[in-house]
């Protein structure tokens, strides 16, 4: 599976979240990615984390994360809005 092609081609929100003392993902990975839907245009880098920011800052992390749901509910209820005014406009015979 070409993991690049999945999230470049996705049409769900995603956020990334990394570590900035992550030994095994490299920052500069997340650079060269064209996502469309990517959370507040960027990776999210935690300061004085490691590759568990969700353990090593949970703080920080829950904070991000509640922003991002936030966001994914908000741009779920916009759709169905404006599906249920395209449905109501319809005629049914």
């Amino acid at each position: 599976m070409d993991q690049r092609r999945t999230v470049e081609q996705a049409d769900i929100p995603i956020a990334f979240v990394n570590g900035f003392h992550d030994p095994f993902v490299k920052l500069s990975y997340f650079s060269g990615l064209n996502i469309q839907l990517l959370f507040e245009g960027k990776a999210h880098v935690m300061e004085g984390a490691g590759h568990a920011p969700f353990w090593e800052k949970p703080e920080s992390f829950n904070s991000m994360l509640d922003r991002f749901l936030n966001t994914v509910a908000a741009h779920e209820a916009n759709i169905d809005l404006k599906n249920h005014h395209f449905l109501s406009n319809r005629s049914v015979f």
